[in-house]
């Protein structure tokens, strides 16, 4: 749910939506558990995950070609 203060706060950040369902699906609360973050930590461990899904699509791609 975004609120109107939210949107207003993501215009003036210029955050993306998609920025936001990022950060909601793939951060973790800090320790506080007042504010859900995203660390380089994180970003990487999901950038590899998806490399080696688009590698594993890639081959798939190459086998019904051949």
């Amino acid at each position: 749910m975004r609120t109107d203060h939210m949107q207003d706060r993501m215009r003036q950040r210029s955050v993306s939506e998609t920025e936001i369902n990022i950060i909601m699906n793939f951060g973790e609360w800090n320790e506080r558990t007042d504010r859900l973050v995203l660390t380089q930590q994180i970003i990487a461990k999901r950038q590899k995950l998806l490399r080696d899904e688009i590698a594993a699509l890639e081959r798939k791609t190459q086998q019904q070609v051949q």
